[in-house]
């Protein structure tokens, strides 16, 4: 009688997918592809970019040649001063002010307020919860175009027209902010 062992072998791991050899590949294909595609996105930047460079072409011409018939892509003087006549037209520097107030103190305000809703929506266990959560994210599917009206209104009647708050308290409480903060806030662990 023989003694024999038989011996037992570890499954092997998948094997990767079988790509084409380097033989059996088209030489320029990878390049090819990847030239025509750098092309066809450089076009579609290029078509986004045109307004743009028409915009500062355009500033840059006299104004006596802005609306010819046909346009014309440069004008037959370069006018630098246009810029400095329309800073010192309006109050530019004072626009840049007040947009990074309102930018900064509604960014702010709205990041305190989600935050804080947010957790409450996924942490805290009140009655009604869920219902309220739907409640408030019912809000986002109204387009801001019908509560333009209601919300001048709201602003006329609380004396707040032309002021900072009307810009920013309104839309300091939105549902989006609240939504991302909570899907957050449910990922980490208790």
């Amino acid at each position: 009688m023989t003694n024999e062992t038989s011996t037992v072998t570890a499954p092997t791991p998948m094997s990767p997918v079988p790509t084409l050899s380097a033989e059996r590949r088209r030489p320029g294909a990878f390049r090819l592809t990847s030239v025509v595609s750098q092309i066809l996105l450089s076009l579609v930047a290029l078509l986004f970019l045109v307004p743009i460079i028409w915009m500062l072409l355009s500033a840059l011409k006299p104004s006596a040649e802005v609306f010819t018939t046909p346009p014309t892509l440069f004008g037959s003087e370069v006018m630098f001063s246009n810029f400095v006549e329309a800073w010192n037209y309006l109050p530019f520097g004072r626009f840049i002010l007040n947009t990074v107030f309102v930018a900064g103190i509604g960014t702010l305000i709205t990041l305190v307020a989600s935050a804080m809703s947010g957790y409450a929506f996924a942490r805290l266990n009140f009655r009604f919860r869920g219902g309220l959560f739907v409640l408030y994210l019912s809000t986002l599917i109204v387009p801001q175009e019908v509560i333009v009206i209601p919300m001048f209104l709201v602003m006329q009647r609380l004396g707040w027209v032309n002021s900072y708050q009307a810009l920013i308290l309104p839309w300091a409480f939105t549902a989006f902010g609240t939504f991302l903060l909570r899907q957050f806030f449910l990922t980490i662990p208790r």
